[in-house]
């Protein structure tokens, strides 16, 4: 995996920040079930407000590569996981895959009720 994550950052090169839109779905994700407005990583701290604004010093977090930057490539963490994951090495990382997947597949979800509603589902 060292060597995968050597080779992404040759290939894939600087850091590309969320858009709103990514940001936005991002937000909308982390504030529904099952977070609730809490750290999909720790599920312990609070990321956004009762408002949905995002709290001082939570993170959208580049899990995989910082020039990924689409709403399922990241998840907004608090500042105790982003810091964690920053600097605790890719072994870190790693082990918070399974939690990552769990937001992915939140926002998977998100996504397809989004076109269901808007009647832009494919038969």
């Amino acid at each position: 995996m060292f060597l995968q994550l050597s080779a992404q950052e040759l290939l894939l090169g600087n850091r590309l920040e969320f858009t709103e839109l990514g940001r936005s779905v991002i937000a909308k994700v982390v504030a529904a079930e099952p977070f609730g407005g809490q750290c999909p990583c720790c599920l312990r701290e609070r990321v956004l407000t009762e408002a949905g604004r995002v709290v001082p010093g939570a993170e959208f977090d580049h899990f995989f590569h910082r020039s990924l930057n689409k709403a399922e490539h990241g998840w907004l963490i608090c500042a105790a996981c982003h810091d964690e994951l920053t600097h605790g090495g890719y072994l870190v990382r790693f082990m918070r895959v399974p939690e990552f997947r769990a937001f992915q597949g939140a926002v998977f979800e998100h996504r397809r009720r989004e076109r269901t509603a808007s009647g832009d589902h494919v038969t």
